[in-house]
This record gives structure tokens, sequence and C-alpha cells, in this order.
């Protein structure tokens, strides 16, 4: 008799929410309750993983394997590439014995994530493995939330973008949209300030960290921000007219 076929197992993107624990959908909470392999993708900018804090009380590690993916924060095209390949081999792995695998991240999988780099990774190394997204709250729904503010109106025009943008960039879109949200502003203040003094948009802007935790931070006094050690998960939303 030939060996019997095992049925590969699904690769599930779940977004755990911005930080809240009660902010993960239903769906993304069941999934996490059952699935035998989870992976935790987290900076080398990160001691911890945020995401895991936000669902570690929901998981089960008696029953569950638990896998951090440590990725380099480094520009170096070549190091990453590696630390893609090397990940996807392990997940593949897994995949391969019939295992259902999540990999979790906080906000939503497909925006500004690593889990989509991972999907495609997966991708090419098995076309036949069934990939499944969790969609969650956002990082920006969770920040225009704290500080109730309307992220845009009517007509208004919206901008994302990595605050480590090139400052003409930053300051051609800041021309151009009605409201700019800058991502990941924890180690570039001190560059966008002077920006948003140029424009006079300086008094438009907020600073927003961890939203929705017990150590949410929202600063309006932006000057307060300056040579100052600010959280990674972080961003400043600037809106002309509110």
């Amino acid at each position: 008799m030939g060996k019997k076929r095992v049925d590969k197992g699904t690769f599930y993107g779940v977004g755990v929410g911005p930080g809240d624990p009660e902010l993960i959908t239903v769906k993304g909470l069941k999934l996490l309750q059952k699935v035998p392999v989870i992976y935790i993708p987290k900076s080398g900018e990160e001691s911890g993983s945020f995401a895991l804090e936000v669902v570690e009380k929901y998981l089960d590690s008696s029953r569950q394997e638990i896998i951090d993916l440590v990725f380099p924060m480094c520009k170096d095209r070549e190091g990453l590439q590696q630390f893609w390949d090397q990940s996807s081999r392990l997940i593949l792995d897994r995949l391969g014995l019939g295992l259902d695998v999540a990999c979790i991240c906080i906000g939503d999988p497909l925006f500004y994530s690593t889990f989509a780099h991972m999907m495609r990774k997966v991708s090419e190394g098995d076309p036949n493995i069934p990939i499944k997204i969790i969609p969650g709250v956002s990082s920006i729904s969770a920040c225009t939330s704290a500080i109730s503010l309307p992220l845009v109106q009517a007509g208004e025009r919206l901008a994302v973008i990595p605050a480590t943008y090139d400052p003409e960039g930053i300051h051609q879109v800041l021309l151009g949209f009605e409201t700019v949200v800058l991502m990941k502003v924890n180690r570039v203040v001190d560059k966008v300030l002077p920006i948003l003094e140029d424009l006079g948009l300086k008094k438009k802007a907020v600073f927003v960290s961890r939203a929705t935790t017990d150590a949410q931070e929202v600063v309006w006094d932006l000057d307060q921000l300056r040579d100052k050690r600010l959280d990674y998960h972080s961003m400043m939303i600037i809106k002309k007219h509110s």
C-alpha cells in the first residue's frame, strides 16, 4: 500500500486589531483558539511581541505551537530576503504536515504588515497552499477613535505614507492632501517637525502611540516630542480641516 495522502494545511493571516484585546474580531478569535500553529512576527526593535500581548490570554500553549519570527530591522535587501526565505520554509514544513498555521499581526494583515511578505513567499514556495485573510481593526481607525477625530469627510483626500519618506516627498504629500497619516514616526519626529512648521501645519497635527491600550499616548503639543525616545507603534495624523 502507498502512503496515505496528507492534505496540506491552510495558511491564515489574522489581524488582531490595534492593541485592546477586546477589539479582535470574533472570527479572528475563534480561529486563533483552534489553530494548532501560530507564528508571531516581531521586529528586532521590540523586546516582546505586541501582537502576542493582545491575544496571549486567548491561547493555550499546552496544545498550540507558538513560534516567534524575529525579523531584522535593516534595509539590506539580501538580509531581509534570507529571513523571508528561512521563515517561509518553517511555515511550509508545518503546512505540509497538514497543520493549519496562523500568522498574527497588529492591525490588519494587509496594511503595512509583515504578513504580506510572508504570504507571497509561502505562495511562491507552494502555489497549492490555501491562504485566507481575517481582517482586523487598523491602527489608523484606533488612533482617530482615541482622539475623536473624523479622518476624512465629504470630498477630502487621504494619504498614508511611511514617516521615513524623504523630506521633500513628505512636503509634497502634505501640500496635496487634506489629511495625511505618517506611519512609524517614532524615529523621525525631529525630521518631520521642521516640515510641519514650514507649512504652518504643526498645530494641525497630533501624535498617537499604542492607541486603545493602557499605554496609549496622545500628544497635541508636538514640541514635547523633541529629543524623546518614542514608541515604535506610533503615528502622526495631520488634518488641515478639523
